[in-house]
């Protein structure tokens, strides 16, 4: 704390008085508002705020190390990529053992989440795309993010979807008391032993039962992309490959006089051209905006990419077109899972609505 307030505040700091706010963030990490005072080697006192960030070692099924791999971007010259528009929290100071790393960061007091309009939602747009850009035609940046110890890579989406897919819980434990799934998955499963497939998920096992009561055509849709999965991930590799945040929604985009400033960078890695401006267009947004979101943001993306990037209309076409494929891999089956899980009817026609703009899209 000390090393991070004399960075901080670019004096040398003895001693400080403090208070700890939790705020929101990740349910792995443990991130917590500090503000208080620093007492200078000369006797200043001098009030701050900054954020601490710690995160515990974990695996993330399909991708090795990601629990350390926003300490590896931060200790990286990640940041020569950004603008003066786009960038991360100044970094102040970072450690790490074999089990955890902490980063004390700056503490960014601007509109977030639901807190940002339209016309900052675009800017957000326009400059992931800008800084997507810069990347792409620019190999000495490549180079340097390539450095990156364990960098993600564009397979990062596929064996993400395909988690839906692998059965990480037995038969036995599902059906058991220890389990807190839904009763009615469980009666199902303890009902229907013989029909499901005991080696893929119970997301995956459910939709194709009569129980799951998403509409016929919306549940069609979904599994329209199980069955297309080789043809769509053959036609993703035909897109640009860019470096992707993969974290890119409202709540970890803040808003600073005319500035974005992005946190949570532990998925990050080379993609597809679309892959963020899809989780921007899709992730959480209010469902009434969802359309003028569609329509504004999708732009301003594309605009920001090709002011840097020199590539064929073809290439964004292409893109423009997986952009509904690339929100149903990511979504759709964590929405049906959600529409599986609940009991609330509200929660339900949410979840159908947000599936029906899709599916609009798609027509």
């Amino acid at each position: 704390m000390i090393k991070a307030l004399t960075t901080m505040l670019n004096k040398t700091i003895l001693s400080f008085e403090s208070q700890e706010t939790p705020l929101d963030g990740g349910t792995i990490g443990n991130i917590r508002l500090i503000s208080g005072k620093a007492i200078t080697d000369t006797g200043e006192t001098i009030p701050f705020k900054l954020v601490y960030k710690s995160h515990e070692k974990f695996e993330r099924p399909g991708d090795p190390d990601s629990w350390r791999r926003e300490y590896d971007l931060y200790i990286s010259d990640l940041d020569k990529s950004f603008s003066n528009y786009f960038r991360w929290p100044k970094c102040y100071h970072t450690e790490i053992s074999e089990k955890k790393f902490e980063i004390w960061m700056e503490y960014i007091d601007s509109p977030s989440g639901f807190n940002l309009n339209i016309d900052m939602l675009e800017k957000a747009a326009l400059e992931i795309g800008r800084w997507q850009g810069r990347i792409f035609a620019a190999p000495e940046l490549a180079t340097i993010i390539n450095q990156v110890k364990n960098i993600g890579d564009p397979a990062f989406l596929k064996r993400n979807f395909e988690q839906w897919h692998t059965q990480n819980m037995s038969y036995e434990y599902i059906i058991s008391n220890d389990c807190k799934l839904p009763e009615h998955i469980k009666k199902y499963y303890t009902e229907n032993k013989e029909r499901i497939c005991h080696d893929k998920s119970i997301e995956y096992n459910i939709l194709r039962s009569e129980i799951c009561d998403i509409p016929k055509h919306l549940k069609q849709m979904l599994l329209d992309v199980d069955e297309r999965q080789s043809t769509i991930f053959e036609n993703f590799k035909r897109l640009p490959i860019v470096l992707c945040q993969r974290d890119y929604w409202h709540e970890n985009i803040f808003y600073d006089n005319g500035n974005v400033i992005v946190v949570d960078w532990d998925t990050t890695g080379w993609g597809y051209l679309g892959e963020d401006i899809a989780q921007l267009v899709f992730d959480d947004i209010e469902i009434k905006c969802f359309k003028e979101c569609w329509d504004r943001l999708i732009p301003c993306y594309y605009k920001g990419f090709t002011e840097f990037a020199d590539i064929t209309e073809d290439d964004i076409n292409n893109s423009r077109t997986a952009l509904c494929d690339f929100i149903l891999i990511v979504y759709g089956y964590r929405k049906a899972q959600k529409h599986m899980f609940t009991k609330s009817a509200e929660m339900k026609a949410q979840v159908e609505i947000e599936l029906q703009n899709i599916y609009d899209l798609k027509l």
